[in-house]
C-alpha cells in the first residue's frame, strides 16, 4: 500500500516536471524566434544602411540580393533604372551583368555535351578549321586557357555604332588572323572572345539562334521567367530594363545602352534580376539544369589564376583561386564579376554553406568610388550567418540538456 503510494506521488513529481517542461520550451522557443526575427531584422537595417549612403536616390543604382538556401534573407534595388523617367530599380528590374552571363554560355555548352553532341576535348578546329584555332580544345575555351588572340580588344579600332560588331565578326576575324598569344593549354589569360565563339558554335550545333537555346536549355530549366539575352543587332523587349550609365567629363550621367560591341553575344549580354537569379541560385545548387549533374564541372578547378579583377574581393585574395568554367573558384566558394560599358555586378556562391550574393549595377563607377562595398556587404552577411549558427547550437545543447534531465526523471519515476 505503502509502496503504491510513493509511486502515484512519483507519477504527479512526473507530471507536474513534465507540464513544466512544455511551458518552458515553448516560452524559450518563442525568445529564440523573437531573437532569430531581430537579428534578421538588425542585419537588414545594416545592409540597407550601407547601400543607402553610397547609392542616391536620383541617380543610377544597384540591385542587391542575400539568400541562404531557399530563403531571401535580403533583396532590394537602389537608386534609378531610368533617369529619364525616374523609374527606381526593384527586385524585378532586368539588370546588364556583363561577364557573369559566362556561366550561363557555360551551361549551354554542357548541355549539349550531355545530349552527346559535343566533347570537351573536341578541338573548336573541327567546327571552324581556322589556322588560329587549331589545336585549341573546348576545354580551354570555357578556362580561358586557349592562348587565342581576344578578338574582342580588336574591335575597339574597327567599328562604330553604323554598323554594331556581331559573332560573325568575330569569326571572321579569326579566319583572317593566324597568330596565339602562347600555346594552348599553357597558362591562363582571361579572353571575351573564347566565349563569343562558343555562344557561334551553340548555334552551328544546336542550329538554334543562341539567346533561344540558353532560353529553352538553362533560363526556362531555372524558371528565369524574365531574363535573356540581349543582342543590339537583333534588338528585342526586355522587360522593367535598366539602362547602363557612364559621367562623362562634366559628372553628367550619360546613357551608353548603344555600344558598338553589344551586339556580341556570349560573354556578356545576359540581363537578369533579382526575382530570377534567386531562382537560379537554388536550381543550381539542386542540380536540376543538367540531368546529369555535369553542371558540376563549372566548379572544378582548371587553372590556377594569378590575376584577375576578382581578386580584388579579400576572401579570394587571401586564399588564391582557380579558374573553372565561367566561375573563379577556390575551397569554400565560387565568385565572378563582370563589368561593361555602364555596367557592373559581382556574385559569390558558396560551397560549405548555401549562401548567394549578388550585386549588379547599372553604372560602372560604384566600385570604383565605393571599393570595400563588396567586401563590407560579405562580412556583414558572414557576421549574421555565424550569430545565427551560435544561437541555433546554444539551441540545440539546451534541448539536450532538458532530454537528458527528462531521461532522469523518467528513470527516477518509472524505476
Amino acid at each position: 500500500h505503502i509502496q503504491d503510494r510513493w509511486q502515484l506521488l512519483k507519477m504527479r513529481v512526473f507530471t507536474l516536471i513534465l507540464l513544466v517542461l512544455i511551458f518552458s520550451c515553448k516560452s524559450e522557443e518563442k525568445k529564440l524566434n523573437d531573437s532569430s526575427k531581430a537579428t534578421l531584422s538588425n542585419f537588414q537595417m545594416q545592409v540597407d544602411s550601407l547601400f543607402n549612403s553610397v547609392i542616391k536616390k536620383d541617380e543610377p543604382g544597384a540591385a542587391i540580393l542575400i539568400s541562404y538556401n531557399d530563403s531571401v534573407l535580403f533583396s532590394k534595388g537602389y537608386g534609378l533604372r531610368d533617369l529619364s523617367t525616374n523609374m527606381p530599380i526593384t527586385t524585378s528590374t532586368n539588370m546588364r551583368i556583363g561577364s557573369v552571363s559566362k556561366q550561363f554560355t557555360a551551361l549551354g555548352i554542357l548541355s549539349l555535351v550531355e545530349n552527346e553532341q559535343l566533347n570537351l576535348n573536341d578541338s573548336i578546329y573541327k567546327f571552324y578549321p581556322y589556322e588560329s584555332l587549331k589545336g585549341v580544345t573546348i576545354k580551354q575555351m570555357l578556362s580561358h586557357t586557349s592562348g587565342i588572340v581576344d578578338a574582342d580588344t580588336e574591335y575597339w579600332k574597327r567599328w562604330t555604332l553604323d554598323r554594331p560588331a556581331t559573332n560573325n565578326d568575330i569569326i571572321d576575324w579569326y579566319k583572317k588572323h593566324d597568330r596565339k598569344v602562347f600555346n594552348p593549354g599553357e597558362k591562363f589569360e582571361y579572353n571575351n572572345s573564347a566565349y563569343q565563339l562558343l555562344a557561334s558554335l551553340i548555334e552551328k550545333i544546336s542550329g538554334k539562334e543562341f539567346s533561344e537555346y540558353i532560353k529553352e536549355n538553362v533560363l526556362e530549366k531555372a524558371d528565369m521567367e524574365t531574363s535573356l539575352f540581349y543582342n543590339l543587332s537583333k534588338p528585342t523587349q526586355i522587360s522593367e530594363r535598366a539602362y547602363c550609365y557612364e559621367k562623362d567629363s562634366t559628372g553628367t550621367w550619360q546613357k551608353v545602352d548603344g555600344h558598338y560591341l553589344n551586339g556580341i553575344v556570349g560573354a556578356g549580354c545576359l540581363y537578369t534580376n533579382l526575382n530570377d537569379f534567386v531562382k537560379y541560385s537554388s536550381t543550381l545548387r539542386q542540380r536540376k539544369i543538367l540531368m546529369t549533374e555535369i553542371d558540376s564541372l563549372l566548379f572544378q578547378p582548371v587553372v590556377e589564376v594569378k590575376e584577375l579583377a576578382d581578386r580584388d574581393f579579400y576572401i579570394i585574395r587571401e586564399s588564391g583561386s582557380f579558374y573553372g568554367m565561367g566561375w573563379e573558384v577556390n575551397e569554400t566558394m565560387a565568385v565572378h564579376g563582370g563589368e561593361t560599358f555602364g555596367a557592373h555586378s559581382f556574385v559569390i556562391y558558396e560551397f560549405n554553406r548555401p549562401l548567394t550574393i549578388a550585386i549588379f549595377m547599372n553604372s560602372n563607377s560604384l566600385f570604383e568610388t565605393e571599393p570595400n562595398l563588396l567586401d563590407e556587404t560579405y562580412k556583414l552577411t558572414d557576421k549574421y550567418l555565424k550569430t545565427t549558427a551560435n544561437n541555433a547550437y546554444s539551441k540545440a545543447v539546451r534541448w539536450l540538456r532538458e532530454l537528458q534531465f527528462l531521461q532522469l526523471i523518467v528513470n527516477w519515476s518509472f524505476g
